[in-house]
């Protein structure tokens, strides 16, 4: 049992590199075959086989599994910080529009301002549409309607 299997494994490369012979026949049509034809003219091939890959094993595995690990985390802190922008946005925007109901609903007349050594004064009327403009400009750019 033994010598078939080892005279076997012995003739694996001898298989493996074994002739392939080429040929075309009298209607023009290609052969190829592991014997020559009988007669005729032909050639012998030596097929050039491309080098056996390896399998990625347990370590290109484990690369892969980890490369898709840090794109998901990347991706999870993109759409983190998209979130927290978001929020940012959405709460400017809602101060924004509380404060441009208060200015609405007041006259220059009836707002202070703080002047510079801190006493109060009246808010002009230009003063008051330059701060309503700025809020509303706020709200513009952070008010998606």
């Amino acid at each position: 049992m033994l010598k078939p299997v080892l005279a076997l494994l012995i003739c694996l490369p001898l298989m493996a590199s074994a002739a392939v012979y080429r040929w075309t026949d009298a209607d023009g049509v290609v052969h190829f075959a592991s014997s020559p034809p009988a007669s005729g003219t032909y050639t012998k091939v030596n097929p050039h086989l491309p080098p056996p890959t390896s399998a990625p094993g347990i370590t290109g595995i484990t690369q892969l599994s980890k490369g898709t690990t840090e794109a998901q985390e990347k991706q999870k802190k993109a759409a983190n910080e998209r979130l927290e922008a978001e929020a940012h946005r959405e709460a400017r925007c809602a101060q924004a529009r509380q404060r441009i109901a208060e200015l609405e609903n007041a006259t220059a007349r009836r707002l202070y301002t703080t002047e510079a050594d801190g006493s109060r004064a009246r808010m002009t009327q230009p003063e008051f549409d330059k701060r309503l403009d700025a809020v509303k400009t706020v709200a513009r750019d952070n008010c998606s309607g």
